[in-house]
């Protein structure tokens, strides 16, 4: 398994979703979110939003899936 911070960008289609419904791979695990100044520990009902650093875990692969998700459009 791998680990990633990875930016949410303005730009990015997802901000405003939640995480339950990004249809992530199966094997990924979003472990917290930094917001500002503070550290969230996500559920499905959390909100993505731009500038939002996602702590993630899973394969290579899906990291980058996850990681393209964030992107500007």
């Amino acid at each position: 398994s791998y680990h990633e911070e990875i930016l949410v960008m303005a730009g990015s289609k997802y901000k405003g979703v939640l995480i339950k419904e990004l249809n992530l791979p199966k094997d990924i695990l979003i472990v917290s979110i930094q917001r500002k100044n503070e550290t969230i520990i996500p559920h499905g009902e959390t909100e993505i939003q731009i500038n939002d650093i996602i702590e993630v875990y899973g394969k290579n692969t899906d990291i980058n899936f996850v990681k393209k998700l964030f992107e500007p459009d």
